[in-house]
């Protein structure tokens, strides 16, 4: 067994964050949500270059494009119903795509009122910003396994798996995960140079272990501490320093991410506690389990998500770029 040296790695990073957290300054950055409805068809057919079978083809790509945003604002509108009413979704995507989409409207909803003047346009310019997708054939094809994969597989497991567990136990077992993965969110906030954020964690994590037996119950999110999880990763923190997206990736089984975020995932797993444990089995089989329960929490928008939007690969794409783009203006 490694926990010695786990322990004593985990306490070297707590020490190095403190460092980093004690003289530093809390800023934040308040995010706005630029998913736009309307692409503006005339900018494309006023091109006296164009020929008229040009134009034809741009207007309709515009026109398209158009209503892949309305289907994304769509579904993040539903998401965000459910944000504001202060409750967990009924049900949720086997994609974490539509937990994204949930959780960013609890952001837009706490910041939208305290956006500084002229922050506008500079997010706006970072919104349009294009992710690469030199790989797009290679994850439409992972994008159309993982389709198959839910409605063969996961739906079916869901429905058996809700209806032996119930809500309850289901949603203290994302709690524990939750709780364990603290040092991931905490040296996350550290490195980004958020001491409020990191302090919050780790206030969050005695509570819940101590009271909250070992994070079964998510107290410290209610009165009287009331003090909510941080949305914080790797990923999140290689951003902060300037690393961009990289290109787009669609991972087997987990869907959308990037080049950047998916160098973050390995990060997270390194300063994950049951990354440790060995056999070496045992971390995948725990890491296995802990995502079939969170998605048996959140599944089924995704098919509400897929049937509405026209080209489900771009829909999916666009939500989880916008998704990472607003965490990263938090």
């Amino acid at each position: 067994m490694r926990y010695p040296s786990y322990l004593l790695r985990i306490l070297g990073i707590f020490l190095m964050a403190l460092v980093l957290c004690v003289p530093s300054v809390s800023s934040a950055v308040n995010r706005l949500d630029h998913i736009q409805q309307n692409n503006g068809v005339d900018d494309y057919i006023d091109d006296p270059i164009l020929d008229e079978s040009e134009m034809e083809l741009l207007e309709k790509h515009a026109i398209e494009m158009a209503k892949i945003r309305a289907d994304i604002k769509m579904s993040s509108d539903f998401a965000g119903d459910n944000a504001a009413s202060g409750k967990e979704p009924e049900n949720g995507a086997f994609n974490p795509i539509l937990l994204a989409l949930n959780e960013s409207h609890k952001t837009t909803a706490e910041t939208s009122d305290k956006t500084p003047a002229g922050a506008a346009d500079d997010f706006e310019e970072s919104d349009q910003e294009i992710v690469a997708d030199p790989f797009e054939p290679v994850n439409r094809v992972i994008f159309d396994f993982n389709d198959k994969v839910y409605f063969g597989v996961m739906k079916p497991f869901y429905g058996v798996y809700n209806s032996t567990l119930p809500e309850e136990v289901r949603t203290a077992g994302r709690n524990v995960f939750d709780n364990a993965a603290m040092p991931v969110r905490f040296v996350s906030c550290a490195l980004q140079i958020k001491p409020e954020c990191a302090g919050i964690e780790l206030a969050r994590f005695c509570i819940n272990t101590i009271i909250g037996m070992v994070g079964i119950f998510d107290i410290a999110a209610n009165d009287p501490f009331s003090l909510k999880p941080q949305d914080a990763d790797v990923g999140l923190a290689l951003a902060h320093y300037g690393i961009g997206d990289g290109f787009y990736i669609v991972l087997p089984f987990m869907g959308p991410s990037s080049l950047r975020d998916t160098a973050g995932m390995a990060g997270d797993s390194f300063l994950t506690p049951t990354s440790y444990i060995n056999p070496f089995y045992v971390p995948l089989a725990i890491s296995a389990g802990n995502y079939l329960n969170r998605g048996s929490l959140v599944y089924t928008e995704y098919e509400d998500l897929k049937k509405s939007a026209i080209d489900p690969y771009v829909a999916f794409k666009d939500a989880y770029i916008q998704y990472r783009r607003g965490k990263i203006k938090k």
